[in-house]
């Protein structure tokens, strides 16, 4: 698992000091192992998470700015979220205008969940900083 990992990447650099590129199972990722790598100068390659090739859209594909208390997402398509809130998890919630949604021609492909009152994307922490380091 992960922690294993965590605990064998500095021997493995160690015994190969040119060790550049790491790649393993999309559930190895942590936020502590990418910094412990990052720290070594090795570059972590992740496969996705569930062990399969998505259907979905990445969300690198998405525009996303943000500070502490408001955030700005743009999607593929050009759509802009609004409303647009960062919680105190640092969490993202983006609220797209369902009517732009439905006849977007990515919508299968999308992310984002249709709700009640619009189509909403959530953005943590973790599938923002793992999302870029995936594979197919």
């Amino acid at each position: 698992d992960a922690h294993i990992l965590h605990d064998r990447l500095t021997a493995m650099k160690q015994l190969n000091p040119d060790l550049k590129d790491v790649y393993v199972d999309g559930a190895y990722y942590s936020f502590e192992l990418e910094t412990l790598a990052a720290s070594l100068g090795i570059k972590m390659h992740y496969t996705n998470m569930t062990g399969k090739v998505s259907d979905k859209m990445p969300l690198t594909d998405f525009k996303i700015t943000k500070d502490s208390k408001k955030a700005t997402v743009i999607c593929p398509g050009g759509q802009e979220a609004k409303p647009c809130y960062v919680n105190k998890k640092n969490v993202i919630t983006a609220h797209f205008a369902d009517e732009q949604c439905l006849a977007c021609p990515a919508r299968l492909a999308c992310p984002a969940k249709p709700k009640k009152n619009s189509t909403v994307l959530k953005i943590t922490p973790t599938n923002s900083r793992s999302g870029p380091q995936r594979i197919s």
